[in-house]
């Protein structure tokens, strides 16, 4: 019964940990993996990591062109 409440409690880390990564444009694989692995370590990082994305690619940018 413990290897149920692990594993689920991995998986809710790692989809946490791959959404914030992947928001931040990060590789959404890796960060789950990680978040899965590492669990609140990883989740701490992931949000605290710094936008990949160029100010272009963000969403909601609006230029006056």
């Amino acid at each position: 019964m413990e290897i149920v409440i692990f594993l689920g409690i991995g998986l809710l880390m790692a989809f946490a940990t791959a959404s914030i990564a992947g928001s931040k444009g990060r590789d959404r694989g890796a960060w789950g993996l990680l978040g899965f692995f590492f669990g609140l370590i990883a989740l701490i990082v992931a949000c605290c990591l710094s936008d990949k994305r160029s100010y272009d690619e963000m969403e909601g940018a609006t230029y006056w062109r």
